[in-house]
């Protein structure tokens, strides 16, 4: 019996969520901007880790910072936070009900949504073009057909999507990075 209840704590305590502390400036709409810490969840084998879910609605802020312990997504103009693996993240508020983070602001911009629902977790990348209109793609369709779409009027770049070694944000930002400038090179 002591056995069970033990297994059974045991396996309760490893399903509850992992928290962390995570430095954060937060720019809020109304001109005020919080230097704070806000509680992520973290992966349970790797505590470095950062759930995406973390940012899919409110802001849990650490230890109820200036008497507000949450803060709701519409009030955020701007969040940046370093996280574990000391890489500059950054989100803004998609306009309609949560943060969505920065992975490329430029004449395409690209932005990744996290989605909390009954049926679990998700995230969704966006692009769009130069005109602001969102990149649309198929359904089964994959992200780098998106990126490979954004940046088709460049053939070459496509080929260095195909063949890069990069994790895909970093080949986002190298490739939309050439795109820019070429661009910028066509419109002189």
């Amino acid at each position: 019996m002591k056995f069970t209840l033990a297994l059974f704590l045991m396996f309760g305590f490893t399903l509850q969520a992992q928290k962390r502390d995570v430095p954060a400036v937060i720019c809020m709409n109304n001109g005020d901007t919080l230097k704070t810490n806000i509680e992520v969840l973290v992966n349970l084998f790797d505590d470095k880790m950062i759930k995406d879910i973390s940012f899919a609605s409110k802001v849990k802020l650490s230890k109820a910072s200036n008497n507000i312990s949450k803060i709701e997504p519409k009030e955020i103009k701007l969040l940046t936070i370093t996280d574990f693996y000391n890489t500059n993240r950054i989100f803004k508020y998609d306009g309609k009900k949560q943060l969505h983070e920065v992975i490329y602001e430029g004449v395409i911009k690209v932005y990744v949504s996290f989605n909390a629902s009954s049926n679990g977790h998700g995230k969704s990348i966006d692009f769009y073009d130069e005109t602001g209109q969102r990149i649309k793609v198929g359904p089964f369709s994959t992200s780098t057909k998106a990126l490979k779409k954004a940046v088709k009027e460049i053939p070459y770049l496509v080929e260095i999507i195909d063949n890069s070694k990069l994790n895909f944000y970093e080949t986002v930002v190298q490739v939309l990075t050439i795109y820019e400038k070429e661009y910028i090179n066509k419109l002189n």
